[in-house]
């Protein structure tokens, strides 16, 4: 499934659903002034295949399900604080759900959804695993558990999702210097099922793909085109193909640069648009089943 673009505004969100070779015009998917006081996330929570809001306050979690053309109504999904350094989302323990996943400078919590609620947080890991340039969950392994990142300066850092549940003893699986200027992000973006790590500049991308689910390869440039959006940065698989794909949302338009799987194509525009309100966020994920 493509990814679709999802802006979530002060007073709603709105989504441009994908056609695999352009967004079309955002249409409003609901109206709303609900937003959460630590982090706005837009995730798989029921495992329906669509992306779902999740409104993340220090005192309760509430979901927005996406009905295929629509978010239905905000409810709550768990009460009681659970506050982080760091707020994620991504399913843990490989059950199809997105799960609720906090990095904290001493431990990693993760509350695991029950496709209706999400269940109170457990620790996962008791020992600290930040990254300077980022922290990320996803697959790296071919398991379908979303694993840690730590993105550092001079190192990234791995903690696997294990059975358990557990997050396993972090390792590096790179040293030496990778950061970006502007953003540093994560994709599968040679299609294989691994996550791979995107470092976007200004006018190059390197990309470290991941080898074997043990480590990943010294950086790579993929793209020396001038490309980086004045409102967000994304990667997502918008086309269908099976590779994530980069997306620079500016003021007045959204450029894609698709994956050919060894290279980033020359940017092209997907979108126009006078102005488009993502003050509550910028997200790319399939919210739409049918594209």
């Amino acid at each position: 499934m493509a990814a679709d673009l999802i802006a979530w505004g002060a007073d709603g969100v709105r989504v441009a659903t994908t056609t695999g070779a352009r967004f079309k015009s955002p249409a409003v998917w609901l109206a709303t002034t609900t937003t959460g006081d630590r982090a706005n996330l837009v995730c798989d929570v029921d495992g329906d295949g669509r992306g779902d809001l999740v409104a993340w306050n220090m005192n309760t979690r509430l979901v927005s399900l996406s009905t295929d053309s629509a978010f239905g109504p905000f409810t709550s999904w768990q009460t009681g604080t659970f506050d982080a350094n760091f707020y994620l989302c991504g399913d843990a323990t490989g059950d199809g759900r997105s799960d609720l996943i906090r990095v904290n400078t001493t431990d990693t919590m993760v509350a695991e959804s029950t496709a209706g609620a999400f269940l109170t947080q457990t620790t996962w890991s008791s020992d600290p695993f930040q990254g300077t340039r980022g922290n990320f969950v996803a697959n790296l392994n071919g398991d379908a558990r979303a694993d840690l990142i730590a993105w550092n300066d001079n190192s990234v850092g791995v903690k696997v999702s294990v059975p358990g549940p557990t997050y396993s003893t972090g390792v590096t699986w790179y040293a030496g210097s990778t950061f970006s200027s502007n953003t540093n992000t994560v994709g599968d973006v040679d299609g294989d099922t691994l996550t791979d790590l995107i470092a976007w500049n200004t006018s190059t991308v390197y990309v470290q793909l991941c080898t074997s689910g043990v480590g990943f390869s010294a950086p790579t440039l993929w793209s020396m085109s001038p490309f980086n959006g004045t409102v967000a940065n994304l990667v997502a698989d918008v086309n269908g193909d099976g590779r994530a794909d980069l997306i620079a949302v500016s003021d007045v338009d959204v450029k894609v640069a698709l994956s050919t799987g060894t290279s980033f194509a020359t940017p092209t525009t997907w979108m126009t648009f006078s102005e488009l309100d993502g003050v509550r966020g910028y997200f790319a994920i399939n919210v739409d089943v049918r594209n």
